[in-house]
């Protein structure tokens, strides 16, 4: 009996469009995508905005001043970034999850 086996290859090079994922556990993650556009802006710090009337999120870079601003965290391998964001999220309402 013969069969005919491929390699999967682990790591491909994907190209992509900038991603933001919600953590219900508090946490904004930012894809690769996004990482590379904040990291070439040189944003470290981001305002977390709220739109009640449309239901949407939105991010601002910050001044490194800002008291209401919060720390990205870059990934140490060059993946994606992160925000921890559980005041923010509990504020409005974020519960994650389908709907």
């Amino acid at each position: 009996m013969s069969y005919d086996y491929e390699v999967f290859y682990k790591k491909q090079s994907r190209v992509g469009s900038p991603v933001v994922t919600i953590n219900p556990a508090g946490r904004i993650y930012f894809n690769q995508e996004t990482t590379e556009w904040l990291t070439a802006h040189k944003v470290k710090r981001v305002l977390l905005l709220w739109s009640a009337g449309a239901s949407m999120v939105g991010v601002r870079k910050a001044r490194s001043t800002d008291t209401r601003a919060y720390q990205l965290a870059y990934s140490n391998r060059g993946g994606g970034s992160t925000v921890t964001a559980k005041s923010f999220l509990n504020w409005i309402g974020f519960a994650g999850g389908p709907h």
